[in-house]
This record gives C-alpha cells, sequence and structure tokens, in this order.
C-alpha cells in the first residue's frame, strides 16, 4: 500500500547532516513529541485561569499559585526568587508542581481537563514523562546543564482569535520545537472551528517575479515542482498568517514572522549558550495535534524555504491526526523540499480518526505517513504518498484514508500516547532517518 518499506540503501540524495545525534528510533521521537503536542493544552488552561484571576473574573480568588501574568511585558511569568530560574521559563517539574498547586481551581474552572478524568492522567503522564528525561539526565550529567528541558515562549493572548503555541528548547537532544495548539472547545471554540470548516482553498503563486497573490519566497525546487501555484487551505492559510493584533505591530507583520522571529530568538540564545558544539548543533523540530498538527505542516513547509543561513536544516516536522492541507501540488512541492534535504515529516494517526482523514476533495496528505491501530498486534502501518505512485496503490491508499472507513463520532484523541507506548517494539526498529535515505520508499529519482 502506497511505498512500502525496503532495506535502506546508501543516500544518494538527501544531504542530512551526518554530525548531528539524530534519534535512534521513531518511538523516541514520537514519544518526545507527543508529549510536547499535548503538553501546550496543559498550560494553556492554567494560563487562561491566571489571566482570568488577574482581571477579577473568577469569584473569591486573588492569585494562582507560582504563576502570574505581567501586564506590561504581556507574558507569563513564575513565582521564584531563584536567579537561575527565568521568570519566562518553565521546566516540566515547574509546570507538575503549578497545576497540582492549583489543582481545585482548575478542576472547578475545567472539570473535564481537571477532575478524576482520563484526560487529566494523560496530561500528568506527558509531564512526568518529559521530567523523567530531564531527571535521567541529571543523574548521568549532574548540573552540567541546570535546565536541560524548558518551555521558553507561549503566546495565547489573543486566542479567541490567534492560533496559540509554544517554544521549547532541549539542551539535552539539542533541538527547538516549535509547538502547537490544536482545537480547544473550552478556550478557542469559535476561532477554532471556523478555521477548520474554511476548507476552501487559497492560492499562493510560485513566481518570484509574480504580482504574488500572497507573498512569499519560495525555493527553487518549489518554483520548478509547482509552476502554477499552491493551493492551501483557507482556513489553515489565514489563521497562520493573519496580522498580529499586538498593539505596535504593522499591518504587514503576521502570526508566522512573530513565530519564526520568537524561534530565531531562542535558537540565538542556545548558540550563545556555550551548549552548541560544531559537531552537534540544535535542530528545529515542529509538532502539535490535530489543528496544530495542521499548522505544524504549513509552519515546516515555509520554513523549510527559509534561506539555509537563517533556519538550519533539515526541518523536522512529527505531528498527530493532521488533517490535509493543500492540494496535489503542495504534495508535490513538499515532496521536493524532502528530496533536497530540507525538510522530514512524520504523520502519525490513529486508525479511525476522522480528524485526520479530511478535508476530502482535491486534497492530500504529505510526508511519511504512520498509522497505528488500536489492537497491539496489529502491525503498524508505515507508507510514503510520493507523486510517483502507481494509480493502484494510490486509489487504495484514498480508499483507507476516507470518512468511509474512519467515520467515528465518538473518538477518543487522548490515546495517542496510549497507541505509541503499546506499538512501542514496533516503532523501537523503524527511524525516520533511515526512512528518508531510503529512495526506493520515498520515491526520489
Amino acid at each position: 500500500m502506497g511505498n512500502s518499506e525496503s532495506t535502506p540503501p546508501e543516500p544518494v540524495i538527501i544531504n542530512q547532516d551526518d554530525k548531528y545525534q539524530w534519534p535512534t528510533n521513531l518511538y523516541i521521537e514520537m514519544r518526545d513529541m507527543s508529549a510536547l503536542a499535548f503538553l501546550i493544552y496543559a498550560f494553556g488552561y492554567a494560563s487562561d485561569v491566571v489571566r482570568r484571576v488577574q482581571q477579577s473574573k473568577i469569584a473569591d480568588v486573588t492569585e494562582v499559585a507560582g504563576l502570574h501574568w505581567d501586564p506590561t511585558t504581556k507574558k507569563f511569568e513564575k513565582d521564584t526568587e531563584d536567579t537561575v530560574a527565568l521568570p519566562r521559563s518553565f521546566t516540566p517539574q515547574e509546570v507538575l508542581d503549578m497545576l497540582a498547586a492549583n489543582r481545585e481551581l482548575l478542576r472547578k474552572e475545567f472539570p473535564d481537563q481537571f477532575g478524576d478524568t482520563k484526560q487529566y492522567a494523560i496530561m500528568e503522564r506527558n509531564l512526568k514523562l518529559l521530567q523523567e528525561r530531564v531527571d535521567l539526565f541529571k543523574e548521568q550529567h549532574g548540573d552540567a546543564i541546570p535546565r536541560p528541558l524548558t518551555l521558553e515562549e507561549y503566546d495565547d493572548r489573543h486566542q479567541k482569535h490567534e492560533l496559540v503555541y509554544g517554544i521549547t528548547r532541549d539542551d539535552i537532544n539539542k533541538r527547538i520545537t516549535v509547538v502547537f495548539r490544536g482545537t480547544d472547545n473550552e478556550l478557542s471554540f469559535g476561532t477554532n472551528w471556523t478555521t477548520n470548516m474554511h476548507v476552501m482553498k487559497r492560492k499562493v503563486s510560485t513566481k518570484s517575479n509574480s504580482s504574488k497573490i500572497a507573498s512569499h519566497t519560495l525555493s527553487g525546487e518549489v518554483q520548478k515542482a509547482a509552476p502554477g501555484g499552491l493551493w492551501f487551505h483557507r482556513g489553515f492559510y489565514n489563521y497562520l498568517f493573519q496580522p498580529t493584533m499586538d498593539e505596535g505591530d504593522g499591518e504587514a507583520w503576521r502570526k508566522y514572522d512573530e513565530i519564526l522571529q520568537d524561534l530565531l530568538v531562542v535558537f540565538r540564545q542556545c548558540k550563545e549558550s556555550g551548549l552548541e558544539e560544531p559537531s552537534n548543533p540544535y535542530k528545529i523540530y515542529v509538532t502539535g495535534h490535530s489543528l496544530g498538527a495542521a499548522l505544524s505542516t504549513m509552519f515546516s513547509f515555509f520554513l523549510a524555504n527559509e534561506p539555509d543561513d537563517t533556519v538550519p536544516k533539515p526541518i523536522t516536522c512529527i505531528h498527530f491526526a493532521s488533517p490535509r492541507i493543500g492540494d496535489s501540488k503542495v504534495r508535490d512541492a513538499t515532496h521536493a523540499l524532502e528530496q533536497n534535504g530540507k525538510l522530514r515529516i512524520l504523520r502519525v494517526w490513529n486508525d479511525k480518526d476522522t480528524v485526520a482523514v479530511i478535508p476530502v476533495t482535491n486534497y492530500y496528505h504529505v510526508g511519511v505517513q504512520l498509522r497505528l491501530f488500536r489492537s497491539p498486534t496489529k502491525n503498524t502501518e508505515i507508507v510514503y504518498p510520493s507523486p510517483s505512485e502507481s494509480w493502484g496503490s494510490s486509489m487504495d491508499r484514498v480508499f483507507t484514508n476516507s470518512l468511509l472507513t474512519s467515520f467515528n463520532v465518538r473518538y477518543d484523541h487522548s490515546d495517542y500516547r496510549e497507541r505509541i507506548e503499546s506499538h512501542k517494539d514496533f516503532l523501537m526498529t523503524k527511524d525516520l532517518r533511515a526512512l528518508y535515505k531510503d529512495n526506493d520508499f520515498m520515491g526520489f529519482k
């Protein structure tokens, strides 16, 4: 089905930096990225409560333990006298402590997420998983890096109108991860669902000398792959490229520009920290779940088009339950970026997940596709939708990724972590880097 796996040959096209210590298997990457993708939800509930408390919108509550909103910087800060613990930098343990200290308030405001529920158990387990990585590192290396894994940026200031994202810094694995929050019915119901349902496409010109239907500088391989332009999901595109709502930002300053600026600030801090080694430079990852997965795909695509001296390549995007984001030319252009070593995408989806198979008409998935089944005894499926795959293979995959086979009104999105764990043995035998080196599997010519 699609391109099946074969024994990876020696690479002849991909130009990935062999000096970087890439994760050794899919389980590690999926475990870490899924934990971050769901961390962004947990932090969002706490930040929302803080803001409403300080605006006196929650009766009989005057403060939230461990966290406050600075109206001058318009950033969340933790209450600390520790000069090492930066006020806007949060370790997994600090987030865990903050949630525990405010559990009753959070339970009252968000009973489905903070009651004695499966959602809370998974939220807590994800945070503990991240902290366990920190604890293991400290056992092995002491305090060589005081704060090896942190949430460095979080922006939900205008969540009723704008997308929500965070940026994490991982000094253990030398990577910076941009995390997009998915659809949240409690905090951003209106704008999230308006974005999801706005399925009409928007054209992006790929001609360097065009009047630019949408203003982007795209790489030569993208211009060659899609000379007639690219058609993106209008809702996702507008969400990422709409002007920001912050006072003082010009009309030309887009949400994408803001995220890129924050990303480059964190990247520069890593370089200036002295922790980056020439033989092991920091890499950029992007992740998200549901709506956040679609945004992570689109952001990664445009980030891979940024100049190499601005953003190191390849960009690695590992996301969960992503809807489709564009037409066949978006697929072709993504394939060109992948073939030239600028982009790697792993789209993880659970069997019978309706969100992961929409929109339908003239929309295509991109990247390596990994399907997790509920039964741990059913083999995980890994395919790649190459532009050159046969018609029969393409139709087989389209049927598998259709509403007809995946419609499910009661699907539980919280079990992605559970399925990753249940398929751990298989995932530990696979390697994303090896898949991208397999020219037959990827359809690279």
